[in-house]
């Protein structure tokens, strides 16, 4: 069985995109302060992580 790499490790990155919105948005509706702002700061975490690594795929996108 032959699967890409590529399909499986953005499979992964669904399922711990829903993991990780479902704990920061849990977070930032707890009344702390501290716990909103930690939870906004691991959000925004995951989205860049999520741009820099283009879903956990590494594409190659340079032109040569």
């Amino acid at each position: 069985m032959n699967i890409n790499i590529k399909i499986v490790a953005f499979a992964a990155w669904i399922v711990m995109t829903l993991i990780i919105v479902s704990a920061t948005l849990r977070g930032v509706s707890k009344p702390d302060t501290a716990t909103n702002l930690i939870s906004i700061a691991v959000l925004l975490f995951w989205i860049l992580l999520s741009i820099a690594t283009n879903c956990l795929t590494f594409k190659n996108n340079k032109k040569q």
